[in-house]
This record gives structure tokens, C-alpha cells and sequence, in this order.
């Protein structure tokens, strides 16, 4: 021991460190390795480019973070936001796991159609931004948007298309759901419909038919909640406004307020004077572009005044065109020598005119001397001038005869007298104008089919002649041949002879008519003889200015010139766009 070397001396004081050991026992100091630097943000996992609006994204987003050599990096705090489409998220500040990856907990999409967003963040690092488009799913409901409760006139179109729209249970419109439009109630047309487009909606277009009432449309889709979507609709009659109007055999003639010809009805013989030999059931321009200011039609040819000048068309058979021929004329032909003429009236078979300085004049058919001009000539196919050198402010012509209001109110008569029409206590024919009996002044006077009627001074009104079905309204059916007075007491501005009914205006405005029933628009359609006057039923606070009578119907224009008729109507003459029998006033339909 005391020749060796000490222990303690020869072991060295340095302590041998775990570092000293893996650095090869260097006994300098070690710098701890610094943390990986992110240094990329990438996608992991993308999401689907679209889903239903309001589910879970399904894969959920995914990022990977890597440091600049492309390494996964784990414990990277990643934070995930909702930026676009009102959607929910939940986990939205997650670490990158040990390949570097991160995802949110949860990501439902908003529940409205559209775009929804959601940003990854590292910092320092630009963001990632995945992006899903919310897609409607299926449709759940039906909805109504727009076209209910409209109103328009008997073949109108209606303004707003009746629209329905197709959801899901989030309320996003869905596409291509097909949609069944169908009438429930009335019948017009509906355009062809189309499966609902990208806004959820399918449309018709809706035409209204010949009938005023309520219209109802349903809107079906299998079993879609809100399925059938109902549509209603009222139709009115349309408003054909007219100047004057004059009802015939099967035919009408109106002038408009623009002083338009229009005519409608059969149109056999050229009735309508369109230049066709096709029937009309509406309104139907005529005239050939001249202005008319009346016109007036009994039969089956037509006569009117366009500046004066006298013009008919029509059947020329008994030469009533009055243009020096027996040819049928399809259009207004002039009548012929070239007269001026303020007031003209077409019988059944014969026509007068009166000029401005009360000169009367006939043609036409003058066997039983309808023509008056004193002679029992066939036919006059021109005018001639009425016999006896009288003044006259009013004429009427009827079915064979014809009467006239001379100066100071006294009427005259000719023609055909087999039922009293002509009024002179006979039943003789006249081919020469002859006093009415009875003393009486009147201001107008209207002739029908073996009557005659008139306003005298005083608005009482007259009636004598055929009394079939009770049309002088006298209170039976017995002719007389001499002025009788219409009973009621009611004072009357103008009255129109018809074949079967006689009608009136009174002072106030009202309607009244009387005959057979059938043709006096009372709407009860019965046999019956109505031998007193009784009054049609007129639409709420309409009034009436003038009236016609045709064969088995009649016209009136209200006081705003609206055109109402009715009747038998087996050649369309009322006008509705129908042949349909109306016992009751229906209007005028322009079309």
C-alpha cells in the first residue's frame, strides 16, 4: 500500500453523464434540438362537391400539416370556422394527430339551399377553405304562390299565371316534380303544364269560358303536404258598349261608339254584311270601313246611315237592298239615288227613309202597298216617294206595312191590314198613307209582325193590330184594329214591335216587355201569353236608354251604352258567343 499509487488520486473527479456518453464522453455542454417548424397546411381528407342541405358533411374535412421537408408534424393547434352557409360546426380547435392530420368534431350544412364554407387555420400558415353546395332534397310540400282569387270577363286570359312552388322540409324549391292542373268547377282552358323548374314552380296560363260565375282549378301532387293547391276565379260578362242596335230574324246589327258596323248572328244570305257567308256568335266588324251613325234590321237584310247616305246588305230577294237590283250584297251597298237621308227603318221585306226636310221614302216588296207610294207594284228595287205630299218626323216599317209620324204628331199608316196593324178602325190594305184613328199625337212609332205601337205626347203607349200571345199588352189577346192603350199606367220614352213581343222604356229608365213569354227576356221560358207589360230583370243600378225586339228576342242598351239582349238565339243573335237559348238578359260579349 505504501509503495502503490492512492485510489482516490487516481480516479478523476468528473461525473460521466448520459450525454457525455452518446457525445462519445466529450465533456462540453449539449443544445436541445429545436421543435419542427410548420411550415405547409394541406388537405387530408376533401368533402363531398354537394349534399342535401341541413345533413352532416360526410367525410368530415381534413388537414395535414408538414414542415418544410414535407413531414407530418403532430400537436399543431388547427382552428376550423364556419364562414359561409349559416351551418353548425362542433370540435372546432383540434390538435394534428401523429400523421400531422386534424378534423373538426362535426360540420352540418345550413339548412338553405347554396354554398356552405369552412376554414382551416395554423398560424402563420394561409388558410384552407373546403367548400360544399347545399342541394335541395325531396319534395315534402306544396305551396301556393301566386294566381288565386283573380277576376277577369267570359274568355278572358288571366293577368297572373296560377303558380305553385314544390319544397323540401327545409323549404328549398325543388326541381323537376310534376304538377297536375284541373278544372273542378266551370271549363275554360288551361295551358300545358311543366314539371316545377329550378325555383321549386310550374305555371298555367288560364282562360276563362263562355260563362260568368266562379271558375276553380286544382293544383295536385301525389301526396306532397298542402296537395291540391286550390284556384278560384270569377268570370264576368264582358261590357260591349254600342250607339244602336237592331235585332233581326236570326241575326244582330250594332254600331259602336266609335261608329263601327258590327254585326252577328246567321249569316246565310250576307246578314252580317262582313262580305262572308259564315256565321258569327260575337261581334263582328262590317262596313268595310265607313262610319255609321244608326242601324236598323227586322228580317234577314240590314240598312243603315253612314253621313246620310243610305246603305243595306243582306237577302235581296223582295229587293229591299233598294239598289236597283235583286241581287244579294254581302257588304253595306249603297242604296240607290243617292238621297240623304237622318232616319231609316228595315221592314221584313221592304225598307223606309226619312230625309232632313220630312220627306219619306220606301222600296222593297209593295204587293199590299207597303211602299205607300200608291200603287201595288211587285217590288220597288229604288226608292220612291211616299204618296200624299206629307211631312214627317218619324217612320217605322214592319213586317208588310209601314207608319209614320207626320207634323203635329198625327200617325199614319200603309201597307198590309189584315190584323188591324194599320190602325184606321179597317182591315183594309193601303197602298197610300192613311190616319191612324183616334186622334192622338205621338212622337214615335214602332212596327212589328202584324202590329203597332207608339209613344204618344204624353208617354202613354198604344197598341194595335195582331195580338197573338198578348203583344199589344192591352190586358188580353184580342186584335184590335184601332189604338188601344198598354195597360200598367207606366210612361214610356220608346217602344220596339217585335214577331212575338212588343218591349218599352220607361221615363225612368226601366225595361218592360209583353207577348209570348218565351220571347220577352222575363227569364221563365214558359208559353204563356204575358199581356201586360212586365219587367225584365235588369243587373244591379242598370238603366236603359233604348230597345229592339227582333223574332224571337230583343236588345236594349243601358244608359252607359252597354249592349244587353236575349232570346231564342238559334242563329247566335244575342251574341254571348253561344247558340244557347237565354230567357234573360246576358250581355253583348266583344271578342
Amino acid at each position: 500500500m505504501n509503495g502503490g499509487v492512492s485510489m482516490a488520486r487516481w480516479i478523476s473527479p468528473t461525473v460521466v453523464t448520459a450525454a457525455m456518453i452518446l457525445s462519445g464522453c466529450s465533456d462540453s455542454a449539449v443544445s436541445p434540438k429545436p421543435p419542427p417548424v410548420p411550415a405547409t397546411l394541406g388537405i387530408s381528407t376533401p368533402v363531398p362537391s354537394a349534399s342535401i342541405a341541413g345533413s352532416a358533411v360526410t367525410p368530415l374535412p381534413a388537414v395535414i400539416v408538414a414542415d418544410s421537408n414535407g413531414k407530418p408534424i403532430a400537436g399543431i393547434t388547427v382552428v376550423f370556422s364556419v364562414k359561409e352557409g349559416a351551418g353548425s360546426a362542433t370540435g372546432l380547435t383540434q390538435v394534428t394527430n401523429s400523421d400531422g392530420v386534424a378534423s373538426p368534431g362535426a360540420w352540418t350544412l345550413g339548412p338553405q339551399v347554396g354554398v356552405n364554407a369552412m376554414t382551416a387555420s395554423v398560424a402563420a400558415l394561409p388558410p384552407i377553405t373546403f367548400s360544399v353546395l347545399g342541394t335541395a332534397g325531396a319534395a315534402t310540400r306544396l305551396n301556393l304562390v301566386s294566381g288565386a282569387g283573380q277576376q277577369d270577363t267570359t274568355h278572358g286570359v288571366l293577368p297572373l299565371q296560377l303558380t305553385v312552388r314544390a319544397t323540401d322540409a327545409n323549404s328549398n324549391p325543388v326541381a323537376g316534380v310534376a304538377i297536375v292542373f284541373a278544372f273542378t268547377q266551370g271549363s275554360g282552358v288551361l295551358s300545358p303544364a311543366s314539371p316545377t323548374d329550378s325555383t321549386g314552380q310550374s305555371s298555367v296560363t288560364l282562360t276563362l269560358g263562355d260563362s260568368a260565375g266562379t271558375y276553380v282549378v286544382q293544383a295536385t301532387s301525389g301526396t306532397l303536404t298542402g296537395s291540391p293547391i286550390v284556384f278560384s276565379a270569377e268570370a264576368s260578362w264582358p261590357l260591349y258598349h254600342a250607339s244602336s242596335i237592331a235585332m233581326g230574324l236570326t241575326h244582330t246589327c250594332a254600331i259602336t261608339l266609335a261608329q263601327q258596323l258590327n254585326c252577328w248572328g246567321d249569316n246565310q244570305d250576307g246578314d252580317l254584311g262582313d262580305g262572308t257567308a259564315t256565321p258569327r256568335l260575337s261581334p263582328t266588324v262590317a262596313g268595310g270601313g265607313l262610319h255609321f251613325t244608326t242601324v236598323s234590321t227586322r228580317g234577314v237584310f240590314s240598312c243603315g246611315l253612314a253621313s246620310g247616305a243610305a246603305y243595306c246588305w243582306g237577302d235581296n230577294s223582295q229587293a229591299g237592298i233598294g239598289d236597283g237590283t235583286s241581287t244579294t250584297r254581302y257588304v253595306p251597298t249603297p242604296v240607290a239615288g243617292g238621297l240623304s237621308f237622318t232616319e231609316i227603318g228595315a221592314g221584313d221585306d221592304h225598307a223606309c227613309a226619312l230625309t232632313a226636310a220630312g220627306d219619306a221614302y220606301c222600296w222593297g216588296t209593295s204587293q199590299l202597298g207597303a211602299v205607300g207610294d200608291g200603287t201595288n207594284a211587285n217590288f220597288r228595287t229604288s226608292p220612291v216617294a211616299v204618296a200624299g205630299g206629307l211631312k214627317f218626323t218619324a217612320l217605322a216599317a214592319g213586317s208588310g206595312h209601314s207608319c209614320g209620324v207626320a207634323t203635329g204628331g198625327v200617325a199614319y199608316c200603309w201597307g198590309m191590314n189584315r190584323n188591324g196593324e194599320l190602325g184606321d178602325g179597317t182591315e183594309t190594305d193601303r197602298n197610300v198613307p192613311t190616319p191612324v184613328a183616334g186622334g192622338l199625337a205621338f212622337v214615335s212609332l214602332t212596327a212589328g209582325f202584324g202590329e203597332t205601337c207608339g209613344v204618344t205626347t204624353s208617354g202613354d203607349a198604344y197598341c194595335w193590330g195582331y195580338n197573338q200571345g198578348g203583344k199589344l199588352g192591352v190586358g188580353d189577346t184580342t186584335d184590335r184594329a184601332a189604338p188601344t192603350k198598354v195597360a200598367g199606367g207606366h210612361t214610356f220614352s220608346q217602344l220596339a214591335a217585335g214577331s212575338a213581343e212588343v218591349c218599352g222604356i220607361t221615363t225612368d229608365g226601366s225595361l218592360f216587355c209583353w207577348g209570348e213569354d218565351y220571347a220577352t227576356g222575363s227569364g221563365s221560358a214558359s208559353d204563356l201569353s204575358i199581356t201586360a207589360p212586365k219587367p225584365v230583370v235588369a243587373p244591379p243600378g242598370v238603366t236603359f236608354s233604348s230597345v229592339t225586339a227582333g223574332d224571337v228576342g230583343g236588345c236594349a242598351l243601358s244608359t252607359s251604352s252597354v249592349a244587353y239582349c236575349w232570346g231564342v238565339n238559334v242563329g247566335g243573335e244575342v251574341g254571348d258567343g253561344t247558340k244557347t237559348y237565354r230567357p234573360s238578359l246576358v250581355p253583348v260579349i266583344p271578342r
